[in-house]
């Protein structure tokens, strides 16, 4: 007897296939451009360690060359400014989201809002981004940058750019304390207008043991992050250029030098030769829409020694599990085999229909090693 699913079930599918759908169109309309590694607020959780004066900063006009690399590709449509902070070097971001403008693009920038502690203050930084031209501007917000940042900045801004019209959501991190992070967005909502505050959009994800909150032990308890239905998708692909100039396909928390997932330097190859290099990558297609534990359950179906252990399964370890399993030639050389097979082909391209609305054409003839 088939058994059908009740209404909630229903919606529940509903949220997490409208949630990929939103993840996949991100990812493929925008580019990441990281722009400076410092950041003043320097939060027990980052995954990249930014911190206060760390390191070099990229000079504007590399970075203006780096984003005709971009407009190259010729199948972006938004940058996003990130970092460290962005707004720690705000008249170098003032003027680059002006160029990307001028290039016919738009501009997100992600930020802390350590800025905004006034509406005055708030109002006068985001009247010259709006400006230059700005799109949109995702503001970080959970337990971690509360400890440095009260949830009053994150009011003003959201309201100032409320004013200007300027798209505007919040990033949450996942703490060890689901009741804590619902109260959270719940204070911020309560000192917003009503109008402004049942639009708000919110975006919840895994905290990483990576960087600092690996240093500081943050994921030690993770049991609330380890999903029993959960295939560890990772929610993070997508591109981005380093500080460094590498373009990598994911957030790039913890990649080794020799990762598959550094596809080159933007800096000192050409758009065609990374473009190909995307497009051949036959590790993508696994990891965004089969996840990591099926891979795994994959591997262990092949026979042989498989070294995993329940913990690399959990959701906070996710890029450790991904940087484990890429960096073993055999098993890399396993899934370059086996999207080959016509029935993975036919899972594959099925799962990406059903997750994104959107079919993916593989490439046998261009299944080349990376």
């Amino acid at each position: 007897m088939i058994k059908i699913p009740d209404k909630t079930s229903i919606e529940k599918l509903k949220e997490n296939l409208m949630r990929k759908h939103r993840v996949f169109q991100i990812s493929r309309q925008s580019m990441g451009l990281i722009i400076t590694n410092n950041c003043p607020v320097g939060c027990r959780h980052c995954i990249s360690d930014n911190k206060y004066n760390l390191g070099k900063e990229i000079p504007l006009s590399k970075l203006k060359l780096r984003v005709d690399k971009i407009v190259a590709f010729n199948s972006f449509k938004i940058v996003t400014l990130t970092g460290g902070e962005p707004f720690y070097v705000f008249e170098k971001l003032c003027k680059l989201i002006d160029y990307i403008t001028k290039k016919k693009m738009k501009t997100s920038v992600v930020t802390s809002a350590y800025w905004a502690s006034s509406q005055e203050k708030t109002r006068i930084k985001i009247q010259k981004l709006y400006d230059a031209g700005i799109y949109a501007m995702a503001f970080s917000v959970d337990q971690y940058h509360l400890e440095k940042i009260p949830v009053s900045n994150i009011a003003n801004a959201i309201n100032i750019c409320n004013e200007f019209g300027i798209i505007h959501s919040l990033a949450v991190t996942n703490s060890n304390n689901k009741k804590a992070d619902d109260q959270l967005i719940k204070s911020i909502k309560k000192i917003l207008p009503s109008d402004v505050a049942k639009s708000l959009k919110v975006s919840n994800g895994s905290m990483l043991n990576s960087g600092r909150a690996e240093n500081n032990k943050l994921c030690e308890n993770v049991d609330h992050l380890n999903k029993k239905d959960s295939s560890l998708l990772c929610h993070s692909i997508g591109k981005i250029i380093l500080q460094n100039g590498q373009l990598a396909l994911c957030c790039a928390a913890d990649l080794p030098k020799n990762s598959p997932l550094l596809v080159g330097s933007i800096d000192q190859e050409p758009v065609a030769e990374l473009q190909k290099r995307i497009q051949n990558n036959y590790l993508i297609p696994f990891i965004e829409v089969l996840g990591l534990k099926e891979m795994f359950k994959m591997l262990k179906k092949r026979g042989g020694d498989i070294e995993f252990n329940k913990n690399d399964l959990h959701e906070a370890n996710i890029c450790k599990t991904c940087n484990k399993l890429l960096s073993n030639d055999k098993y890399r050389n396993y899934f370059q085999e086996k999207i080959k097979d016509p029935e993975i082909e036919k899972l594959i391209a099925g799962r990406y229909l059903l997750y994104y609305g959107h079919s993916y054409l593989i490439k046998k003839h261009a299944m080349e090693g990376v």
